[in-house]
């Protein structure tokens, strides 16, 4: 008998309460590393009020840098970092991540495109695909969740088949829908309340953005923080490596652990990265350029415009 596996994921699209938080949080960062790329910020917010903004501290920036040279700057203290690839889409990420952000994005362009005015912001998705076991590669979309806040006395009937015509069968490859598919398209039947007053949302919900159901998250929020804290600009390296493995055909799917200078990999996998990469702090930190309020949604990785998509041609 073949063993089948569900792997749920889920997204906000950018005016959810939560991806306002971790946009206004990063759009903080972007402007003081525009001016300052040194800059030490740290950056966390609340439904509509900002919590806790500071430059950081002597004694963080006193770990951070004194007496180190350039490439071994870092505060050398304890977090967790994770990367994962895997080949069963050609961005190598899993291929419910994608459905639910491609989902999700397409919303925004019917929106602000002028085909659904009833539209308003607060929308949320969510995808289980149906993977076997064994192969660990994706059969079917079992069900799809999708909630859309809406205009007051917009018909019910109206909101699912628009959605059914205009995102489900736009976005979903017909291959994985069949009659098995179980559809909840805005399950609640009515969501005319939105925005923060009525779920004031929070900085960093980092699973939303990453590999969702797959691979797995350190502890660190990703979204206001400076590349010297690595939560964030060390995950982006753990991806550019992960991808760099699967797009070298040295594997089917991989997950990186990076801790401090260290990386868990099988040991023929860790040779190969230990030639190709350099994962000093100093090196993770290049990425100290205002880019971080985009990655803030629709997901930070297998989205081509970052450098950390683009696999690196390894010698081994």
């Amino acid at each position: 008998s073949v063993l089948l596996k569900l792997i749920f994921q889920d997204a906000f699209e950018d005016l959810f309460h939560y991806k306002i938080c971790d946009q206004i949080s990063d759009a903080v960062l972007d402007a003081h590393l525009s001016f300052d790329p040194d800059a030490k910020v740290c950056v966390a917010k609340t439904g509509m009020i900002l919590l806790y903004y500071q430059q950081i501290c002597k004694e963080i920036k006193h770990a951070v840098s004194h007496g180190k040279s350039n490439d071994d700057v870092g505060a050398e203290d304890q977090g967790l970092i994770f990367g994962y690839a895997t080949d069963e889409t050609e961005e190598c990420m899993p291929l419910s991540v994608l459905l639910v952000h491609k989902t999700t994005a397409s919303r925004k362009t019917l929106k602000w495109n002028g085909t659904w005015l009833w539209l308003r912001p607060g929308r949320k998705t969510q995808v289980c695909n149906v993977d076997s076991n064994g192969t660990v590669e994706p059969i079917q979309v079992y069900t799809l969740v999708i909630s859309v806040h809406h205009a007051l006395n917009t018909p019910l009937q109206q909101i699912q088949k628009e959605l059914m015509e205009k995102v489900v069968k736009e976005i979903i490859p017909e291959k994985y829908l069949d009659e098995g598919t179980i559809y909840h398209l805005l399950p609640s039947e009515k969501f005319v309340e939105g925005g923060p007053k009525s779920d004031p949302g929070l900085t960093g919900r980092k699973i939303i953005g990453t590999y969702g159901g797959w691979g797995s998250h350190g502890g660190g929020a990703f979204s206001g923080k400076d590349p010297s804290k690595v939560d964030c600009s060390a995950a982006y390296a753990a991806q550019w490596i992960t991808k760099s493995l699967v797009k070298a055909d040295l594997c089917k799917r991989v997950l990186t652990q990076v801790r401090s200078s260290s990386c868990n990999l099988s040991v023929s996998l860790w040779n190969i990265v230990w030639k190709n990469f350099d994962l000093r702090f100093g090196a993770i930190i290049r990425f100290a350029k205002p880019i971080y309020q985009n990655p803030a949604c629709y997901g930070h990785f297998g989205r081509e415009e970052y450098t950390w998509e683009i696999p690196k041609k390894l010698l081994y």
